[in-house]
């Protein structure tokens, strides 16, 4: 793991797509497994531009590993059945959110 996270820094990512277990407006966004969390941040750190891809059902929960907070991606991107309270709550709050169809 200590191997694959120092040659990290010899990559040039231009757009990361990451995918979690979990996200919330109070703690952005986490995962169950501490190795898959690590490289997810790693990737982020590195990314020029870096999206989250998730389905509305990992919305409103909060999981083990913090990866990180919302701001830290451009864009959200879920699927057309998250519920449109739950979408407006967040753009509401500044999160750039995008259902795909």
């Amino acid at each position: 793991m200590v191997f694959l996270l120092l040659n990290f820094d010899q990559l040039t990512i231009h757009k990361a797509f990451i995918c979690a277990s979990g996200v919330s407006l109070e703690k952005g966004v986490s995962d169950y497994s501490l190795e898959e969390a690590t490289t997810r941040k790693k990737m982020i750190e590195i990314a020029t531009h870096t999206y989250l891809m998730v389905d509305h059902s990992k919305f409103e929960r909060d999981v083990f590993v913090h990866i990180a907070p919302l701001s830290a991606f451009d864009t959200i991107i879920t699927d057309e059945q998250l519920e449109d309270a739950t979408y407006e709550t967040y753009v509401d709050a500044g999160v750039s959110l995008h259902r795909a169809t």
